[in-house]
């Protein structure tokens, strides 16, 4: 009986051999090799839901604005009296960080109906809800902290100079206005817009990367993804406030939407 005993306990205690080791180390990374890239393409696609879900609300936020101010497009009577618009590069960032080009960006004018701080002229803030969540967690490790970089590109008179093969058939003007340079100008009324085209054919905002604009990536001042953050498409945010996610051009410069 007490050999049977001894008998049982050395054989539950040899453990494992080396082969029975190596096949569940290969079990493994079978399962890994199958169960990761659906991750992956899980984890984008939250990324780029988490996106279209801020763009909409941005959009809301937009028209929450345009109900405040005689439906004129920010910078509204400011630039309007003085002439300018905004810039391109759309950062979350707004404060004296910025170098105060922060009223030059549509969050500067969207903050409050966004849900985050009123501008201070002593005090930065980061509006998440103005960023990309892809953008943002590409952007991590970024020196000097994870806030000075661009999500978005707005519409700009530059996008128009194509004219009838350009943005939505405009010739030489852009919604937001543009802050520098031979393109400088105010915004214009959201009724500007509908005039030339229908809102629901005209974008206010895109995914920005430097496929897509080598031009604003070049600029110092912004730091943008080297690629489609989405990958294979680029989330839009329409003047009608619909968000839609739109692939890729094939074109080398990977331009945005000219919907004519």
């Amino acid at each position: 009986m007490q050999a049977n005993a001894h008998l049982n306990h050395a054989r539950f205690a040899r453990g494992f051999t080396l082969v029975e080791l190596l096949v569940v180390i290969a079990i493994i990374a079978v399962l890994a090799a199958l169960i990761f890239p659906s991750l992956s393409r899980a984890k984008q696609r939250a990324y780029q839901v988490g996106c279209i879900s801020n763009l909409r609300q941005t959009g809301v936020a937009l028209q929450l604005w345009l109900g405040d101010n005689g439906d004129l497009l920010p910078p509204g009577e400011a630039g309007l009296s003085e002439g300018w618009g905004l810039y391109a590069g759309q950062k979350a960032l707004y404060g004296p960080s910025d170098g105060g080009n922060s009223k030059y960006r549509l969050v500067y004018y969207l903050a409050t109906y966004l849900g985050s701080p009123a501008p201070d002229a002593n005090k930065d803030f980061f509006c998440k809800i103005f960023s990309c969540p892809g953008n943002l967690v590409y952007n991590q490790d970024l020196p000097g902290g994870t806030t000075n970089f661009t999500s978005y590109r707005s519409v700009t008179p530059a996008n128009t100079s194509l004219g009838g093969q350009g943005y939505c058939g405009f010739t030489n003007w852009g919604p937001f206005g543009f802050a520098a340079g031979s393109w400088m100008q105010p915004s214009h009324k959201i009724t500007d817009i509908s005039q030339v085209t229908p809102l629901s054919q005209a974008w206010a905002m895109v995914d920005v990367d430097a496929v897509g604009d080598p031009g604003l990536a070049g600029i110092p001042d912004y730091i943008v993804a080297p690629e489609p953050v989405h990958r294979k498409v680029r989330n839009y945010l329409w003047f009608d406030s619909h968000v839609s996610g739109e692939p890729v051009s094939a074109a080398p410069d990977g331009n945005y939407l000219y919907p004519n």
